[in-house]
This record gives C-alpha cells, sequence and structure tokens, in this order.
C-alpha cells in the first residue's frame, strides 16, 4: 500500500472552509478540473447539521498500467462521509477493477483562528495485481501528486465566492 498525506493552510475560517468542501456543485468541479473527469454528479444520501453524505459519480478516461485510455471510459464512484462537528471526512474510491483496486482516504479541517484552518488531505492506495501492483501504487501517487495544486487553487477559487 501506498499513501499521501496533504496538509496546508487555508484563509479562511473551518466552517467557511467546510462548506465549500462539501459543497454539489464543488465536487463535481473538483472531479472535473482536479481529477481529470469527463462528467460527473452528486447523489445526496443524508445532510443534517451533523454529517453530510453522499455519492459522486463521475466518468473518466479509462486508466491501467500504461497509463491513460482515451478510447474508452470508466464509471467512478466516491462514497463521502463528513462528520460536520468533527470537521472530518472519510472516503472511498471505486472502480471498474473491483476489489483489485482499494482506494480510500480522510479530509480533517483544524480552525488556526478566526480566518485560517488547516486542511489536512490522506490517501491511501492498495492495487492487488501480483507483480506490477506496487508500481501502480507509486503511479498513481505521483499522479495525485501532480494533479493537487489543481485541487488547491479550486479550493482558493471557491473560499473567494
Amino acid at each position: 500500500m501506498q499513501s499521501l498525506k496533504k496538509e496546508r493552510t487555508v484563509n479562511c475560517s473551518a466552517d467557511k472552509l467546510v462548506s465549500v468542501l462539501t459543497h454539489p456543485e464543488f465536487e463535481i468541479e473538483k472531479q472535473k478540473k482536479a481529477s481529470g473527469a469527463i462528467d460527473a454528479t452528486v447523489k445526496e444520501i443524508r445532510r443534517n447539521d451533523e454529517e453530510a453524505v453522499y455519492e459522486i459519480h463521475s466518468t473518466e478516461y479509462a486508466k491501467g498500467v500504461t497509463g491513460v485510455d482515451r478510447s474508452k471510459t470508466e464509471s467512478i464512484v466516491i462514497r463521502m462521509r463528513w462528520n460536520l462537528k468533527e470537521r472530518h471526512s472519510e472516503w472511498t474510491w471505486e472502480g471498474p477493477h473491483g476489489k483489485k483496486v482499494a482506494v480510500s482516504g480522510t479530509m480533517q479541517v483544524k480552525p488556526v483562528d478566526e480566518n485560517h484552518c488547516t486542511l489536512i488531505s490522506t490517501m491511501d492506495v492498495e492495487i492487488k495485481i501480483p507483480l506490477v501492483g506496487s508500481q501502480v501504487e507509486k503511479m498513481v501517487i505521483r499522479e495525485v501528486e501532480k494533479n493537487w495544486p489543481n485541487f488547491d487553487q479550486l479550493v482558493d477559487a471557491w473560499i473567494l465566492k
């Protein structure tokens, strides 16, 4: 298994950042701009003062050991559960490869002061393919790191809205 952890200070209150990160339109734009999705929708399961539970359904170009294959698409489902009181989420990613590929992570928003907070994001990737699984895990992590600035820019743009 390969893991990734990103931490950054964001120039807004913790509550404002959580409201951005849990906004359905933000999730759709995140899939398109930071993950390269062709299309995305959000299906809310439950939302109240304590939690937000939803699924993000996206269509992406097929990805394999050799990289992106633009001649095929794949359906992806991300299941997200936010504990709004604790400002913490857990998510899982499901793609066409079934149980051979396990991707999950967390997001935590911690207040620093009235106008700043810390966003801590984690991701774990496990690919259960003999001989090449660990190499593919490293490729996935590198790709996510390469696209991470797109996520940071999107967060910053939404904070200004």
